[in-house]
């Protein structure tokens, strides 16, 4: 197997994702720390499909023209889809769900390998507190401890 790597716009790979490919790329921000460290950790996507539209997946979805974010399903009514990264104590985004266009399957953090099956993603998925001030102090915590 062949292994090509491109370094292209998030968006540019959304749209140009094939339902079979698996794309790995090194995350930029933290809008999902502690879970995911930009500019550290990698992350596997494929292409969404209906089961990927759950609460607690992290996907991808275009927010708008210009934007896409890798956050965790919060919510699903209807058609309408809201996420919230893990670092984000406050702040949400919805779309439609139309606009997820990848899941990820895998995190790779410095060699070691979390899927959604596995204890390291399940604690986020279901222990990271919703309520945003807990996230808020967790946070501050988190950062405390990694500059130190």
């Amino acid at each position: 197997m062949t292994t090509n790597k491109r370094t292209i716009s998030n968006l540019l790979f959304i749209e140009t994702m094939n339902d079979n490919e698996r794309i790995k790329t090194t995350i930029k921000g933290n809008s999902m720390l502690p879970f995911i460290v930009g500019g550290r950790d990698v992350v596997t996507l494929v292409r969404a499909t209906p089961e990927s539209v759950q609460k607690g997946r992290v996907v991808v979805a275009r927010i708008n023209e210009k934007t896409a974010y890798l956050h965790r399903i919060e919510r699903v009514e209807g058609n309408k889809v809201t996420l919230r990264g893990d670092g984000n104590p406050y702040s949400r985004e919805t779309c439609p769900i139309s606009a997820i266009s990848a899941e990820a399957i895998e995190l790779n953090r410095n060699g070691k390998l979390y899927t959604p099956n596995s204890l390291t993603w399940k604690a986020a998925r279901y222990l990271w507190p919703s309520n945003g001030f807990l996230r808020r102090v967790l946070l501050a915590i988190y950062r405390k401890l990694s500059l130190s």
